[in-house]
């Protein structure tokens, strides 16, 4: 009798902690009791839906609580979290984008990866062509008295190819990065190759130049990339900079989030050790004049000291994150193309940089060459064209801007023209437009 009563007693607990079990992310969700960190990355969560009769009817109410629920429940950032980690034990994998784990748990962007085996390449011919505008662009830009420098980033997986699962080697052959470096010696490019830079200084350097498990540079890797660009540039205009000075490095395991950027975006419950990293403490010495630079960038621009080097070095620093938002200057916010005067913008230079990592080789300059050149130089110089500088800068834009520029080529093939007719056109009615509303 005595053992029913406890058997019953343990029935009625064991249910007690279940139903508490499941209500607990019932009361999470609603009276939060336990605070919990939010996710690393870049994502939306779903929007709370609004309540309509409408909306009900259409089934979309229903379908928006739905997405609402299962990415607002109460303890879901543990439970992801929970899942990443078991999946990194058990099958060693990540469930972060395109992350890979290496060898010795260094973390890669398949991306590099493709960039480093040449699974990217994009062909030689086409690389030829936009190397070609390349040498033009930088022509054009001497003879306004503006100097040109493209810098090519190292990738992680070219840097750190050692720890490069086996399985992705098996097809490894020359790629965008080395056709590249070979066209740009052939037609005297001003270029910096950090990416052969960077394997001469790895035997010998004294602090680390890639993270584990960062993708980008790392803090000391850019901040001595950025004193070679300086170096650069100065060279280049024959203008002396202010240059910086190391005054000292400190070693870490505290690390930023440059350095532990992927990492961290895999959300796991425990992250993967890293080693330490170096930070340097960095000052400049004084000049009295200053330059303008304008860098169209991926995001290893960011990884410098832009903000430092805006205030000690340049006169004004302006950027184009991959050729799509522009800062004007770098610690402004940022405004779309479509608010772009780019024969304005580009022809106010002194200096005009465009870095790219070798995993963004394949979208060579993000098309700034395109429609900066066209736009810019050669329809206002062609013979005969006299294209105004107001009309070229709208036909630069559309260029820019991908919808009107695929529009404009399917009206090209429909009228069986060439497509800067149809370009021209459209921004001549544009100029027109906006001659009679001022």
């Amino acid at each position: 009798m005595k053992i029913t009563r406890i058997l019953q007693m343990g029935r009625r607990v064991l249910i007690f902690l279940i139903l508490l079990f499941l209500f607990s992310f019932l009361f999470q969700g609603l009276l939060p009791f336990v605070k919990i960190g939010k996710l690393n990355g870049s994502f939306k969560i779903a929007p709370k839906p609004i309540f309509a009769c409408d909306s009900i009817l259409s089934g979309n109410y229903q379908t928006a609580t739905t997405k609402w629920v299962n990415e607002n429940f109460g303890f879901r950032n543990t439970l992801v979290r929970l899942h990443n980690q078991l999946g990194y034990w058990m099958y060693h994998r990540s469930y972060t984008n395109n992350v890979t784990i290496g060898k010795e748990e260094y973390l890669f962007d398949i991306k590099y990866i493709n960039a480093y085996t040449g699974a990217d390449f994009i062909g030689e011919q086409k690389l030829r062509d936009k190397v070609v505008l390349v040498k033009k662009f930088q022509d054009s830009l001497k003879n306004h008295g503006i100097e040109f420098l493209f810098v090519i980033a190292p990738g992680k997986a070219s840097f750190f190819n050692e720890y490069i699962p086996d399985k992705y080697l098996v097809n490894k052959h020359e790629g965008n990065y080395e056709t590249i470096v070979k066209l740009f010696k052939e037609y005297n490019i001003n270029h910096i190759d950090f990416r052969k830079l960077f394997d001469e200084l790895k035997p010998k350097t004294q602090y680390p130049l890639f993270p584990k498990c960062g993708i980008h540079w790392s803090t000391y890797g850019a901040a001595l990339a950025a004193d070679s660009i300086i170096k650069r540039i100065e060279k280049l205009t024959e203008t002396p900079l202010p240059h910086m000075i190391f005054d000292s490095v400190k070693v870490t395991n505290e690390l930023n989030t440059v350095d532990q950027d992927v990492g961290k975006g895999m959300n796991l419950l425990w992250n993967i050790e890293n080693i330490p990293m170096a930070y340097p403490s960095i000052s400049y010495t004084k000049v009295e004049k200053k330059i303008k630079l304008l860098t169209i960038a991926d995001s290893y621009n960011w990884t410098m000291p832009v903000y430092e080097m805006s205030d000690n070095v340049f006169k004004r620093y302006s950027y184009i994150y991959y050729n799509k938002m522009l800062y004007a200057n770098i610690r402004n916010e940022p405004y779309s193309e479509e608010y772009i005067n780019r024969a304005r913008l580009l022809l106010g230079q002194d200096v005009i940089m465009v870095l790219s990592t070798d995993a963004n080789l394949a979208e060579f300059g993000w098309n700034f060459f395109e429609g900066s050149y066209f736009g810019l130089f050669e329809l206002r110089s062609r013979a005969g064209m006299k294209i105004p500088l107001p009309i070229a800068t709208i036909m630069n834009d559309i260029r820019f801007d991908s919808v009107m520029f695929y529009k404009a080529k399917l009206k090209a093939k429909e009228l069986k023209v060439p497509a800067d007719s149809v370009i021209y056109m459209d921004a001549l009615l544009q100029y027109q437009r906006d001659k009679k509303k001022e």
